[in-house]
């Protein structure tokens, strides 16, 4: 934890904007394109599970249900120069038809304002079965960027 006023050059700021989380649960209800079950709460509406929150401040039992909107754990600056790797989430698949598995890998990757919004991503799979995927290029004029790879080919197991 560290002060870094001094570490930022000229003037800064900071919005942080606040909405109704039991208005938002409504507004995200009805965005859906279906109806999802609330679990028959008793407050206003039954929209909840749109919002992440803890369950009980939409009410429990005979507790009120106030619904808070706000900061509730401290806040982080991350620096980064180029990218950060928000997260990555590899998932394995088995097809029945040939017996084969295949991968699957989603990453999320913030660009800093002033970088290349081309990112040349290299994957490197420790897997002696599965044909490796290198030199993966996509661009975005977004500062966020989603990447899917999958393995669609794997080598043969023995």
């Amino acid at each position: 934890m560290f002060d870094i006023p001094n570490a930022v050059a000229g003037s800064n700021h900071i919005d942080i904007a606040f909405e109704s989380a039991a208005n938002y649960s409504v507004r995200m209800a009805g965005a859906y394109p279906y109806p999802v079950q609330g679990g028959g709460i008793y407050f206003n509406d039954s929209n909840r599970n749109f919002v992440r929150k803890p369950q009980s401040d939409f009410g429990w039992d005979w507790g009120p249900a106030f619904v808070p909107t706000g900061i509730w754990k401290s806040i982080d600056i991350i620096s980064f120069q180029d990218a950060y790797v928000d997260y990555i989430i590899p998932k394995t698949y088995f097809n029945d038809t040939d017996k084969s598995y295949y991968a699957s890998i989603t990453t999320c990757v913030y660009l800093a304002h002033n970088s290349n919004p081309t990112l040349t991503v290299d994957v490197k799979m420790e897997c002696p079965y599965v044909k490796p995927i290198e030199g993966v290029s996509f661009a975005s004029h977004s500062p966020l960027l989603y990447l899917s790879l999958s393995v669609l080919q794997p080598l043969d197991l023995p």
